[in-house]
């Protein structure tokens, strides 16, 4: 915008004018960073927000049953007895124990398998090797 100038004076209107127009720029682009500033804060906590279920479910390991093998492998939660010998899946060689001596504990034959209980038994049972 040219300021126009009568006998060496600008005119004050027109300087009014431009101050106005210059303040209402700087306004607008500073609503305009605001703005901007507060989509990307909202996309951040979305993103956020939707990653927690994720994170959450990534550090834990759930149960999980092997049905198909268990019933082939003719599984039992009661211990058997053949030849005096009880056939229990904590003194079996292919028993995965669980963090104590009673827990759910895996099997070997059984991968993904996590409920096997240490007093079961199937037909792939095996005797622990004796120890030298």
């Amino acid at each position: 915008m040219k300021l126009v100038e009568k006998n060496g004076i600008l005119n004050s209107g027109y300087v009014a004018l431009y101050a106005v127009l210059y303040i209402y720029r700087q306004v607008n682009i500073m609503n305009d960073q605001i703005i901007r500033a507060r989509r990307n804060a909202l996309k951040q906590i979305s993103l956020g927000l939707a990653s927690i279920p994720v994170i959450a479910m990534s550090g834990h390991a759930y149960a999980a049953k092997n049905d198909s093998l268990r019933t082939a492998l003719k599984y039992g939660d009661k211990p058997v007895t053949v030849s005096g010998v009880v056939q229990r899946c904590d003194n079996c060689m292919h028993w995965v124990a669980g963090k104590t001596a009673k827990d759910l504990g895996g099997c070997k034959i059984m991968p993904g398998d996590t409920e096997i209980n240490p007093a079961g038994h199937c037909t792939a049972w095996a005797a622990v090797p004796a120890k030298k």
